[in-house]
């Protein structure tokens, strides 16, 4: 009888442990799901805030590169070099604000989803999208401004062609004025010259005569027996001999010349502009 009882009894401390284990596994699993939902719900807000903040500094960003591009603006700097760079700020800023907008949808749909859990957070998303909503119209206001600057730099730019294009063509006449002038004024300093024996200047059609003395010059004469010059270069004639007369008219006190006591060495023209007034050919009839 008494081993009876003592075999019940096991039976039932068994039974008893087996249940307490039961009720201990059911709390555990209860507490790892808490923790889990904690866990969740922790990390669903830490997101939350975390996308908050991205808006955020993406609207600092925004902010500094609309100060670049307006001072780049204002200093009036539009090289090749700033317009790449305000147009890459551009298009950062245009990124940055579509993030900014489809971040902000994002947690106004969580915040409809779930408003006991996010309604603390509606107020900042509310300033946030206010902010986003007048920073597009800053931007929109800026790319109008940027639009009117490049509109602006190309009509300068077509008046700067314009006025390029006039001053090639006042270079161009100025150049032909100044050809002109030149080709006048070398005209205007030509001058020709021949001397020679009666003999000489008689055989090249030049004076009518073979004679020193009886020699005079022809009404129409050759020229090419002429040496030409420059009157305001040459203003030495080399002639080597023993007696000297003109042939052409020229003043006297324009002239001179450099001589030995038998010998002329050479014909000193004085006052060129003097000299050359009657004439432009000079005809020397020489003897040795």
């Amino acid at each position: 009888m008494k081993k009876i009882f003592f075999i019940i009894t096991v039976i039932f401390y068994f039974l008893s442990c087996s249940q307490e284990n039961s009720k201990v596994t059911d709390l555990e699993a209860k507490n790892d799901s808490l923790l889990r939902i904690i866990n969740e719900k922790d990390a669903s807000l830490n997101e939350f805030i975390e996308a908050l903040e991205v808006v955020q500094i993406n609207l600092e960003i925004i902010k500094e590169k609309e100060s670049i591009i307006k001072m780049n603006d204002y200093n009036g700097e539009n090289d090749a070099t700033k317009s790449e760079s305000v147009s890459n700020d551009m298009k950062l800023i245009f990124d940055l604000m579509e993030d900014n907008k489809a971040t902000i949808a994002e947690l106004e749909e969580q915040i409809r989803n779930n408003r006991a859990k996010f309604s603390k957070f509606e107020k900042v998303v509310l300033g946030l999208n206010r902010q986003i909503s007048q920073k597009n119209t800053e931007i929109n206001d800026l790319k109008k401004l940027l639009n009117q600057k490049d509109s602006d730099i190309s009509d300068l730019n077509e008046n700067i062609e314009v006025l390029k294009s006039n001053v090639d063509s006042l270079y161009s006449i100025q150049k032909e004025k100044s050809e002109v002038i030149v080709k006048q004024s070398k005209e205007l300093n030509k001058a020709f010259y021949a001397y020679g024996t009666a003999k000489e200047l008689k055989k090249q059609g030049i004076v009518n005569r073979r004679f020193y003395v009886l020699a005079k010059l022809k009404r129409e004469f050759e020229t090419d027996y002429f040496t030409q010059i420059d009157i305001t270069k040459t203003k030495t004639i080399p002639l080597f001999c023993k007696k000297v007369k003109f042939l052409s008219k020229h003043p006297k006190g324009s002239y001179s010349f450099a001589k030995t006591k038998k010998v002329y060495d050479s014909l000193l023209i004085d006052d060129p502009n003097k000299f050359w007034a009657s004439s432009k050919y000079l005809v020397l009839l020489v003897a040795q």
